[in-house]
């Protein structure tokens, strides 16, 4: 910089007035302040500032949140000026984001998980070498008082979730660093935090989580010491995670004993999960069981039981990225297939019980997104299990087998048997593939439009349980195409054998679901089913009726032409 260039330096205090007038009420002062911050920004130290406003608690929190967004907003791009941020200013802001560890308003915190790890990624470990030791040190404290107290509460454990929340989103920003020294500081991290981490995690599961749920006790729901132990866990799980999937593609490349160490850790990890799942699955439903038996009006409850809910999902979220990644590798992980068998156990589970059983709410007892990451796991491993495809499996087994024999489930010799398959087609038509209440409004209200969404191809049937229970017959009927093409094909005599007559709205539902059925697996059927006989002498006339099912003949007309 010239000695004769002019440097502009912030005052404090007309920064400060100018951020009051941003959360003023009127509309004339907050938009010349918003006009006047724009213009201060180009000072030298306005970025420390604003960030020492935002840690500032004896001001007005609307203005310390007014600081920290635009601090967020603005300073990250700018992170690296020479000009706007001195190596002081860098140092205090740094430091000053460990102090938001104990911020109690949750908007100031959120922001400062995101300003810490895009930091975090320009400054780690060459200028803030002390990142994670500041953050175990604090997560550390926090657990050792977690572990000696059973009365914790949400206050008690504020700076712990605080800290595991900011590791979180700095292990998420490094995880997607892409060039190779990115690469070198993620794997540095992984093996400075993986032992640790899962140590965090065996301790709270055994001696917190487990003492507390094992019991069916429903009045532990209702305690906040309960709800605290969950969140914890979960937190600590979720930055696992983390480190688990960005070593997963390296350790399935490894050569030798090269990653040893690392691929040591996560089949431990991944083994522990699947093995976590079922007993906190279980836990759960046995749980939700009895508050149905007997509701409780505690406030508490309800948020221990979402808490928990997302725990028993964070485990198949892991499980579906790692299918994502890898999925042939993924197959052969020990314990995998097990785990995906259970899975598709709680969805037959859960057609054997009262259809109110099964609602997209936390509390229900087997709730929607947890049905469709089964049923989508269970979709994708498929190819595993079928015995038609080259060099695939030659022995059948049945879903009992697996139950009495756990190490079944492993062998790659094994496929599903035809009971199995027919049962699941079944499953899939009578009660996953129906029309719901939802469904059946918006058919009634726009029935073409809603035969156009249902024909596009997209993402959504990860998401919503007849959409995806379509997908899984798909694959069904591709996999297994000689267990399920005879199963279809008597299906479908049956459905034209019903008279045309039968127009109540159950009889609509029930035969709509197997015109879709019929439809998505077109290609599988042609050479067995006469579909030209059928649109002329069935599906034409039916078409003719004043009735919202026509719009799906035609869209059946469309998939078998």
């Amino acid at each position: 910089m010239r000695m004769d260039q002019k440097v502009n330096v912030v005052n404090r205090q007309e920064l400060l007035e100018v951020v009051y007038g941003a959360t003023s009420q009127i509309p004339a002062q907050v938009q010349a302040s918003t006009e006047r911050l724009k213009a201060l920004l180009g000072n030298v130290g306005t970025y420390d500032a604003l960030h020492e406003i935002a840690a500032e608690k004896s001001l007005p929190l609307q203005v310390r949140q007014q600081s920290i967004i635009q601090f967020k907003n603005s300073a990250l791009s700018h992170w690296r000026s020479r000009k706007l941020l001195s190596d002081e200013y860098r140092t205090s802001i740094r430091m000053r984001c460990m102090t938001f560890l104990y911020e109690e308003d949750d908007l100031i915190a959120e922001c400062n998980q995101l300003i810490v790890a895009k930091i975090a990624r320009s400054d780690y470990p060459h200028n803030w070498s002390s990142l994670f030791t500041s953050l175990l040190s604090v997560i550390e404290n926090g657990l050792q008082l977690l572990y000696t107290s059973s009365s914790a509460t949400m206050s008690s454990t504020l700076a712990l979730r605080r800290a595991l929340k900011v590791l979180h989103s700095v292990l998420k920003e490094m995880s997607s660093m892409k060039m190779m020294t990115g690469i070198k500081t993620m794997g540095d991290i992984t093996d400075k935090l993986r032992d640790v981490l899962f140590e965090y995690y065996s301790r709270l599961s055994a001696s917190q989580l487990s003492p507390i749920l094992s019991p069916l006790n429903p009045t532990a729901l209702s305690q906040e010491n309960t709800a605290c132990n969950i969140v914890v866990a979960h937190l600590v799980y979720k930055c696992l995670v983390k480190l688990a999937i960005w070593a997963w593609p390296r350790v399935t490349r490894r050569r030798g004993d090269e990653l040893q160490g690392l691929q040591d850790w996560f089949m431990q990890l991944f083994q522990g999960s699947t093995a976590q799942l079922k007993v906190l699955s279980e836990q759960r439903i046995s749980f939700m069981l009895a508050l149905r038996s007997s509701p409780s009006a505690d406030p508490v409850t309800p948020v221990t039981v979402d808490k928990l809910t997302r725990h028993v999902r964070v485990f198949g979220k892991f499980f579906r990225r790692l299918q994502q990644l890898e999925p042939a590798r993924f197959v052969e992980l020990p314990t995998c297939n097990d785990m995906v068998l259970y899975y598709w156990d709680k969805v037959v589970q859960a057609t054997n019980g009262s259809p109110d059983m099964i609602k997209d709410s936390p509390d229900a007892i087997f709730p929607v997104r947890f049905l469709v990451q089964a049923m989508v796991l269970f979709k994708e491993n498929l190819a595993r299990w079928t015995p038609f495809r080259k060099g695939g499996p030659v022995t059948e087994t049945s879903i009992d087998s697996f139950w009495d024999d756990p190490t079944l489930a492993d062998e790659p010799s094994l496929a599903l048997s035809q009971q199995f398959v027919e049962d699941a087609v079944r499953l899939l038509v009578t009660r996953f593939i129906p029309l719901n209440p939802t469904d059946l409004e918006s058919w009634m209200s726009d029935p073409e439009e809603w035969v156009n969404e249902e024909d596009k191809e997209n993402d959504q049937w990860e998401y919503e349980l007849r959409p995806c229970g379509e997908r899984v017959l798909m694959t069904l009927a591709s996999q297994y195409r000689d267990y399920v093409v005879p199963l279809m094909t008597t299906t479908f005599k049956d459905i034209i054998c019903r008279s045309r007559s039968a127009t109540d709205l159950q009889s609509v539902v029930e035969k709509e679901a197997v015109y879709c059925a019929i439809g998505r697996c077109a290609s599988r059927l042609q050479d067995v089913i006469p579909f030209t006989e059928w649109l002329r002498h069935y599906l034409a006339p039916e078409a003719k009726e004043s009735n919202p099912k026509c719009v799906r003949l035609l869209w059946i007309i469309h998939r078998v032409n």
